[in-house]
């Protein structure tokens, strides 16, 4: 996968800093590069994913208290007006759709002749993520800005997530793509195609119109490679999580740190679950144990970093990775074909809580009605000694209801009285904002909506309620569809929110942005802000005091906290000291500031002779610092309706145990 967009190296320098984005933004919409040229998966043990009755290719036009307000069939570079409509596609599959402030990310599973050799798309979507009210969208545009290619039509492009700044993006692929017909590659029954195929890259895109991939990982540690990752700081150190295997031997989560300086990715650790973790805490036999998808975010309660493990039938896994390097897992939700597991970003009604969505392969779909379920779960007993078992999904048995054995809370099951029977209604990604609004892709049926609801006067419990749903196809050419799939229905496999607008991820129709009537718009527009440490040693005597400083420049008054090792006092400043539980101390100032210089005063150990890492930083607007019923979680969803963490504004220093 390499760049193919316009780039002049005269003027090819990378600009990097929030409040430089807007400008680069605008420059990549006025020169727009040169349209470049994905592959194709299921990535699921042993099948594929059907989509819907061939038979039936009628184009639905169906919503529920919902409106398409942008469109973008990522047919070619430019706004949605000159090149993006039904008639110009994309020829060939998209996967994964990724939002970050004003930017859009889509993967290609795969690209044919028409439209050859892509892998990423990057476009502009800062007419909607900036949008004050509903009534601004009536205007709004999604850009295409550029392409990134596949060099290798047997990898397909799977998921894509961003690093915390937008300056990196992270693709997983896998050797898949024969698996659709898109090439006569390997055996597609077995996935028998080369582990060198299957890689993850790391592409920079700072000139969102001149994106260039600095980093590719081929381990040998991998069959059938990367379907998902996620990116996480810990310990100011940057991290991609990601989650493969088809079968018990090989899945699991592989870690590896991404070097900013060295543009360069590491393998660190590999975990999966075993037979030993396992004991006592899965009740039934494990048929499938295929590690599909990892989200992770600081835990609301601990401050820890938090892994979201969905495991197919080994249920969803709860682990800590607070060291990377040995990952210590927490609690398991026992559930089968456990597919994308989403924390909520917050405490709601002081609960810890996630959304896991189960996926119907073809072998089961249609069975009684199931098509496809999402399982709200309380997770606060995640902390306690040793592996916590959250209870069984209703699923598992028949006379099981939400409720009945442990902490599932309430469950939604797609079932339109028979409407779609013919169907493999699956369930698919989601997202979930700090209000416990959510949004989900589903195959087949579009896009829905829904509230997370605390128990109401009535005595009713906590209830995954749906909302709404957008369900119109769009007419592009039947042999622009993956492996000639029915163009009946959006095939939607992710959506995410972000201020108010839903974008969903069309794998046969391309971007869109959608509006529902009960989720506002202009609650979570994007803060442009630099925030740099100025550090005055990299050695300390011990017992030596310092002044910490930290330089802010925004459009608006920010919040600012600070990350020290457990072991250093804050001894001066107008801040809050808050330790999380021998794990890290967060500094937080008490002033407000748009413009200029924060300080407080540390003491370090006055002992021992070692190293030390200061940092992260990060920044919230006072109304999310604030409000927040909690002041961590966040990392499943990046707005800014939660503390945002600066990349890169960390500092090591070593502490001497004798006078300089």
């Amino acid at each position: 996968m390499t760049n193919d967009t316009n780039f002049d190296g005269a003027n090819g320098a990378r600009t990097g800093g929030e409040r430089t984005r807007r400008a680069i933004l605008e420059a990549a919409g006025a020169t727009l590069g040169v349209a470049a040229v994905g592959g194709v998966a299921s990535g699921h043990p042993g099948h594929g994913v059907p989509l819907g009755d061939p038979e039936d290719p009628g184009l639905a036009d169906d919503s529920e208290r919902t409106e398409e307000v942008g469109y973008h069939s990522l047919g070619g570079v430019g706004p949605a007006s000159l090149s993006g409509s039904e008639d110009e596609p994309h020829y060939g599959g998209l996967s994964e759709l990724r939002v970050h402030d004003d930017l859009g990310f889509v993967t290609a599973l795969s690209s044919r002749d028409e439209t050859p050799g892509r892998g990423l798309a990057v476009f502009d979507v800062s007419d909607f993520t900036r949008a004050e009210s509903r009534a601004e969208l009536e205007h709004a545009e999604l850009t295409c800005l550029s392409f990134v290619s596949n060099d290798n039509p047997n990898s397909s492009c799977m998921d894509v997530k961003v690093s915390d700044d937008g300056e990196y993006v992270f693709v997983c692929k896998q050797p898949v793509a024969a698996l659709s017909g898109e090439y006569a590659v390997g055996d597609a029954d077995d996935h028998d195609t080369s582990p060198e195929d299957a890689a993850l890259l790391a592409v920079d895109v700072s000139d969102p119109g001149n994106p260039m991939i600095v980093s590719r990982v081929n381990p040998g540690i991998w069959a059938l490679g990367p379907h998902n990752c996620w990116h996480h700081q810990i310990g100011g150190q940057e991290y991609v999580f990601t989650a493969h295997g088809a079968d018990g031997v090989t899945a699991g989560i592989n870690v590896f740190e991404f070097d900013r300086e060295a543009e360069s990715l590491a393998h660190v650790n590999f975990w999966k679950f075993g037979a030993e973790t396992a004991q006592g805490h899965l009740t039934g036999e494990v048929d499938a144990a295929y590690a599909h998808d990892i989200a992770v975010q600081d835990d609301p309660v601990t401050g820890k970093p938090y892994g979201y493990v969905s495991y197919w039938n080994a249920g969803t896994w709860i682990v800590d990775l607070s060291d990377p390097a040995d990952v210590e897992p927490l609690a398991v939700f026992e559930m089968d074909r456990s597919h994308h597991t989403v924390p909520v970003p917050t405490l709601l009604e002081g609960k810890r809580l996630f959304v896991s969505g189960h996926e119907n392969p073809d072998s089961t779909a249609g069975q009684d009605g199931d098509t496809g379920f999402y399982y709200l779960v309380d997770a606060d007993g995640a902390e306690g000694d040793g592996v916590t078992h959250l209870g069984r999904a209703s699923n598992l048995e028949d006379d099981l209801e939400p409720g009945d054995d442990g902490a599932e809370l309430d469950r939604w099951i797609f079932n339109r009285d028979g409407e779609f029977e013919n169907f493999v209604l699956s369930a698919h990604n989601l997202d979930i904002d700090v209000d416990g609004r959510m949004v989900a892709g589903h195959y087949c049926v579009g896009a829905f909506f829904y509230t997370i609801d605390p128990p109401g006067e009535n005595g009713d419990g906590w209830s995954l309620t749906e909302r709404g749903f957008f369900r119109e196809g769009k007419d592009v050419p039947e042999e622009s569809t993956r492996d000639g799939r029915t163009t009946a229905t959006p095939y939607y496999w992710s959506a995410v929110l972000r201020n108010g607008v839903t974008f969903p991820g069309g794998i046969n129709s391309g971007a869109a942005a959608l509006a529902h009537d009960e989720f506002p718009v202009g609650e979570d527009t994007p803060v442009d802000a630099v925030l740099e440490r100025e550090s005055n040693a990299s050695i300390f005597a011990a017992g030596q005091t310092s002044q910490v400083r930290i330089h802010v420049d925004a459009d608006e008054p920010v919040r600012v906290r600070d990350r020290i090792p457990v072991s250093w006092k804050v001894v001066g400043g107008d801040v809050s000291v808050d330790e999380l539980d021998g794990y890290r101390t967060v500094v937080t100032f008490d002033e407000e500031m748009r413009e200029g210089t924060l300080r407080y005063y540390v003491q370090v150990p006055d002992d021992e002779t070692d190293g030390y890492r200061l940092g992260p930083v990060e920044y919230a607007r006072p109304s999310a610092a604030d409000e927040l019923p909690a002041p961590y979680g966040g990392g499943a969803t990046a707005t800014h309706r939660l503390w945002r963490t600066v990349n890169d504004e960390i500092v090591d220093v070593t502490v001497a145990a004798l006078d300089l």
